[in-house]
């Protein structure tokens, strides 16, 4: 409608179109609809003539309405609300000035910093507090009579009685006669906790006597910790009945039979042909194997016999890595014709046969050569000492490695790889068959590679990342370089790095730090010593032996012959001969270390 009049009993409207629509009274025939019944309905006014709408009014420019919180001040200009005060959307800034609302707490509520906040627990207030005007506080709730306090409420007494004033804000209270809860008993009066271990029901009357609390029995396969029942540890059993209000108790591991080994704390067979003679394996522990016999290699995880032409040592893992047997070089072939028989030789005097070798004078050796013995002797007394200390036989193996270079005074060699295996000794195993390298000429660290620091279920394998430590005391420059390249074949990267032994001695867990630095200095003095020695050896000119004794008159030449003659006594001969004179020198050589010690 563009147009509304409006009348004490009826009233009409213009529409957009001009026509005009009445309601109403209609007892004198005012809604002009030819009839004269009333309708609270609009009905159309007949007979009038369609009349254009008036023209809308002019547009005035949109007011300035203030948002929420906010009101109009003497400026006409929206202001933030006073605090602790409200105001509803919509005040015109053209207009007049406005006001905001009081903010009227509620019930239980209070005022802090012209806000409503919630009572503390146990108290209480009325509503209507202002948040406009200064802080209010609540009221403390106190219980009536046979009411007591829990968690802050006033909570009726269970058919006990108390007195009326108990603090609701305050600590939780008891009735006279209070009843025990669950896993309580009365002392003396009181209501308290059972022991650890134990349980009792709730209903324990506090005024009545002294009541006790049940022991609590673990069922089969738990043990008792902290006096709560745990579950036992895989590969582990108990049975039935541990006292969980006693001492802790522990669960019993389970030893596999002969041919078993460990996987995932459960005994399983070998298999693939290998075996484990010993049995006994704990299945609390970590993963064992099973091994090949000798002459035999690991083929898929198992045993396969070495082809007739090779051998193999035994004990190849399995589960484990493809293992590979050793060629052994054939005898070199007989002689195609072998020489005619030979004739008996003449006989020959005592003094031909063996002849009396020159006389043996005895060389001191070079000071700084005896020096060295006594120094390197002084540092094994040493070594010794420090793998004494050590329990476990790999480690002590290492220990012994790292000793003897720092004797010797050279570093070691680190070589470092990533390889995959089911377990660590098959990792250090799979490390020295890849090499092709005896493990007993090194020593082998293996840990979880980072980027996969979980267990895999059987078949898959486990990321390690392997350590190998080899030093030139035992493995010279060209091995080493046969060792790396026999990795690369196997497409294995390796880094090759050369680092002091003695640190990596300290580096070892567990190891007796006062052993390990008396032995460094030890075994500086040997490597000084040694040293030392070296140069002396190569520059140190001996005396001159006497003369030798004139030698005797050949005996008369023997009729020639064409029978072939080997002089297998001259051999024979000269093999005691060398090794007479070879002993007899080493004997002086330790008698003048021993005469310069003891000086």
């Amino acid at each position: 409608a563009t147009s509304i009049a409006l009348g004490r009993f009826h009233s009409c409207a213009m529409l957009k179109d001009g026509k005009v629509m009445c309601w109403g009274g209609n007892e004198k025939g005012q809604l002009r609809d030819d009839s004269n019944d009333a309708s609270d309905e609009p009905v159309f006014v007949s007979g009038l003539p369609v009349s254009s709408p008036p023209p809308p009014p002019p547009s005035l420019p949109s007011p300035v309405l203030c948002t929420a919180d906010q009101h109009v001040n003497a400026a006409s200009t929206c202001v933030a609300f006073p605090a602790g005060t409200t105001n509803d959307v919509g005040d015109d800034a053209s207009g007049v000035d406005t006001t905001c609302d009081d903010v009227i707490c509620g019930s239980d509520e209070y005022v802090s910093g012209n806000t409503c906040t919630a009572c503390p627990a146990g108290t209480t207030n009325a509503n209507g507090d202002s948040a406009s005007g200064g802080a209010t506080s609540c009221d403390k709730t106190l219980c009536a009579k046979d009411e007591h306090v829990v968690s802050y409420e006033c909570v009726a007494c269970d058919g006990n009685s108390n007195l009326a004033g108990d603090d609701a804000s305050g600590v939780n209270t008891v009735c006279d006669g209070e009843l025990c809860a669950s896993n309580q008993r009365v002392e003396s009066k009181s209501c308290v906790a059972c022991a650890p271990g134990t349980t009792n029901d709730a209903g324990n009357d506090a005024l009545g006597a002294n009541t006790a609390c049940d022991v609590t029995y673990c069922a089969e396969n738990q043990h008792v910790k902290a006096n709560e029942c745990a579950s036992c540890p895989s590969g582990t059993t108990n049975d039935a009945g541990d006292d969980a209000s006693g001492a802790n108790t522990t669960c019993s591991s389970t030893a596999c039979d002969v041919n078993e080994y460990v996987y995932e704390n459960v005994c399983t067979a070998c298999a693939g042909g290998s075996t484990n003679p010993d049995g006994g394996d704990d299945t609390s522990g970590d993963d064992t194997t099973c091994a090949c016999a000798a002459n035999e290699r690991v083929v898929s995880n198992a045993c396969v016999a070495c082809a007739a032409s090779e051998n193999n040592a035994a004990k190849n893992i399995v589960p484990g890595p493809d293992t590979m047997c050793n060629v052994v070089p054939s005898p070199p072939p007989p002689p195609l014709h072998p020489p005619p028989p030979l004739s008996p030789p003449p006989p020959l005097s005592p003094k031909e046969i063996f002849p009396p070798p020159p006389p043996l004078v005895a060389q001191p050796p070079p000071p700084s050569s005896v020096a060295g013995l006594v120094a390197n002797a002084e540092a094994e007394v040493s070594r010794d000492a420090l793998l004494a200390g050590i329990g476990d036989e790999t480690t002590k193996a290492k220990a012994k490695l790292l000793a003897d270079a720092a004797i010797a005074g050279v570093n070691v060699t680190k070589l470092s790889m990533v390889l995959t295996a089911e377990t660590k000794d098959a990792a250090c195993a799979q490390a020295f068959s890849k090499m092709q390298l005896d493990a007993g000429l090194g020593a082998c660290d293996v840990d979880v590679a980072v980027t996969r620091r979980r267990r895999l279920t059987a078949p898959s394998n486990t990321a390690y990342d392997v350590t190998v430590l080899v030093s030139p005391v035992t493995v010279d420059a060209a091995t080493l370089a046969t060792a790396l390249g026999n990795l690369a074949a196997e497409s294995v990267t390796a880094t090759s790095t050369e680092t002091d032994p003695t640190e990596e001695l300290r580096l070892i867990p567990g190891i007796d730090a006062a052993s390990v630095e008396s032995f460094a200095l030890d075994a500086a003095d040997a490597a000084k010593s040694t040293s030392a020695a070296t140069v002396a050896e190569t520059t140190w000119v001996p005396p001159s032996p006497p003369p030798p004794s004139p030698p005797s008159p050949p005996p008369p030449p023997s009729p020639k012959s064409l029978i072939f003659s080997y002089d297998y006594e001259s051999a024979a001969t000269r093999q005691n001969y060398h090794a007479g004179y070879l002993f007899a020198s080493l004997a002086l050589s330790f008698s003048f270390a021993a005469e310069f010690r003891v000086a």
